[in-house]
C-alpha cells in the first residue's frame, strides 16, 4: 500500500466540497481495501476508502447555493453511497442533496 498525495476533488454541478475533520472508517472499507467485495463495488485506482466525513464546507459547485442553500464555511456530514469512496482524504465531495447536514 502506498499513501500518495492526491489531488483535492473538484466541485462540478450539484456537488460540494467538505473538508474533512473526522471520518469513519467502517467494515466496509476493509472489504474494498482487502478485496472481498470486488464483484459487488469494482475499484478504481488509485482508491480513498471512507462513506461518510463530518467538517466544513470549502466550495460550492454550480447551483449548489440554490439547490441545498449551503455556504462555505458551514458545518457538514457529507455521505456517499459505497460506489463513491474517499471521505478518508482531506476533502471529500458530495451531492448537494440531502447528504450534507449539520447547520449553524
Amino acid at each position: 500500500m502506498r499513501l500518495p498525495d492526491l489531488p483535492v476533488p473538484e466541485v462540478t454541478e450539484g456537488t460540494v466540497l467538505v473538508k474533512a475533520q473526522a471520518a469513519a472508517l467502517n467494515p466496509v472499507d476493509n472489504a474494498l481495501a482487502a478485496g472481498t467485495m470486488a464483484q459487488m463495488i469494482p475499484r478504481q485506482y488509485p482508491l480513498v476508502l471512507g462513506r461518510d466525513a463530518a467538517g466544513t464546507v470549502e466550495a460550492i459547485g454550480p447551483g449548489g447555493h440554490q439547490r441545498g442553500g449551503r455556504r462555505r464555511g458551514d458545518r457538514a456530514h457529507a455521505a456517499d453511497p459505497p460506489v463513491r469512496l474517499g471521505t478518508l482524504g482531506h476533502h471529500a465531495q458530495s451531492q448537494v442533496s440531502g447528504r450534507v447536514g449539520l447547520r449553524g
